[in-house]
């Protein structure tokens, strides 16, 4: 299965949850899929070689998104996923639900940590920015990042390098840090967790640690207003 003029190799789905609508695959192999896009040099093209999916008003688990039942052999897309590609503003949300978390996403047979994580990728913001052209292709890779960190918890060590080119959903990991402390501080709490526990407001103590010096940040304020709440340790990556 190919496609050379957009985007989904195999199948290209554009779904509004709210019309009742919903996507499941129960039980299907993509193998040898490509998805290319030879007609422009429009950065929106060539992505989701096995599928290419664009959600739209999705909620919760309740509204009829899974993809469990995929299964992608031997797929690539020009813009480097190798499988499945999400465009959808609550994808993290979405990353977060089932047991184990990323049940909706992942495909039959990913191992976390073992399998090629470009398998499954996801645009993290609304479809329509994705699809309009206001956007530079500096802005909308910036938001484009693979799955899997996004049903793992970060634990309480957050991470914070300045030179990064720009933060994108679900930065916070050694491997995807946060460009300042403000952006940590934006994340959903329920992202993290302190061993196997979720973190607690205004109780628990987070690391934040500087890979770097951070001279964009000239004072931080930790208070019940933040993400965070009162507790927070900060440490450069020497000690």
């Amino acid at each position: 299965c190919t496609c050379s003029k957009g985007n989904g190799g195999g199948i290209y789905i554009d779904i509004d949850i709210t019309n009742g609508n919903y996507f499941k695959v129960l039980g299907s192999t993509f193998k040898s899929c490509f998805a290319t896009n030879t007609t422009n040099a429009n950065i929106r093209g060539g992505y989701g070689s096995g599928i290419f999916l664009i959600v739209r008003n999705w909620i919760n688990v309740q509204d009829g998104i899974d993809l469990s039942g995929a299964q992608y052999i031997d797929c690539e897309a020009q813009q480097g996923d190798k499988g499945l590609f999400i465009v959808m503003k609550n994808l993290t949300n979405l990353c977060q639900q089932g047991n184990p978390k990323g049940q909706y996403v992942r495909s039959i047979g990913y191992q976390d940590e073992i399998s090629d994580s470009n398998i499954l990728k996801g645009y993290f913001e609304d479809p329509f920015d994705f699809e309009s052209s206001s956007l530079t292709d500096q802005q909308l890779i910036q938001f484009i990042d693979i799955l899997e960190p996004h049903w793992q918890n970060l634990g309480d060590r957050w991470y914070i390098q300045p030179s990064v080119t720009s933060t994108i959903q679900g930065c916070g990991r050694k491997d995807n840090p946060c460009k300042t402390i403000y952006d940590a501080l934006q994340n959903d709490p329920s992202l993290f967790s302190a061993g196997d526990r979720d973190y607690v407001k205004n109780v628990d103590i987070i690391n934040i640690i500087l890979l770097e010096d951070d001279l964009n940040e000239t004072s931080i304020i930790i208070n019940e207003g933040t993400t965070l709440g009162q507790l927070a340790s900060i440490k450069s990556i020497g000690g």
